[in-house]
């Protein structure tokens, strides 16, 4: 059996608090999206912010990251968490980061996995990790630490994880 995988990029509008952003935020939050730059040339996908209006579009990809594969805003917007591939023959990749909205502090938080989501309270990640051939479901908290495994379904692929707020 033969299976593909399909990316899909796409634009989402997030809510930050007034003040949090690369410059002035407005009251609806800015827009993040995926951009790439290079075509089929390094640099690849790149990670966005945008006003609603349009205005003050900032890259917040951090130097030395050629393509930025998926990304999520924390809940209180302060922070964006990004998968990444390091370009080269072997598109290693990086695993999953962290970086103010304004490009500073960027730390890692995993060397493993892809599409990050934040847990409503912002302390957690959940993520997928191709680990021993199949995309297995995992959390770790934002500050770092080992990966916990949340599935086990070797033959079925997770991908997308999303957390919900408790009603």
């Amino acid at each position: 059996m033969r299976r593909v995988l399909g990316v899909c990029i796409v634009a989402t509008t997030f809510a930050l608090p007034a003040g949090a952003g690369v410059s002035a935020s407005v009251a609806n939050g800015r827009i993040g999206y995926l951009r790439p730059l290079g075509g089929n040339e390094p640099p690849y996908g790149h990670l966005f912010a945008v006003n609603p209006d349009g205005t003050g579009a900032a890259d917040l990809t951090p130097a030395g990251y050629t393509d930025v594969r998926s990304f999520a805003w924390s809940p209180n917007g302060r922070l964006v968490a990004f998968s990444a591939l390091q370009d080269g023959p072997s598109w290693r990749p990086l695993g999953v980061w962290t970086i103010r909205p304004d490009g500073r502090r960027l730390r890692r938080v995993v060397a493993v996995g892809g599409s990050p989501a934040f847990a409503p309270d912002g302390r957690w990640l959940a993520f997928i990790w191709n680990r021993d051939g199949n995309l297995e479901l995992y959390k770790a908290r934002v500050g770092g630490g080992e990966p916990i495994q949340l599935t086990n379904t070797y033959g079925i692929t997770e991908s997308t994880p999303r957390w919900q707020r408790a009603p």
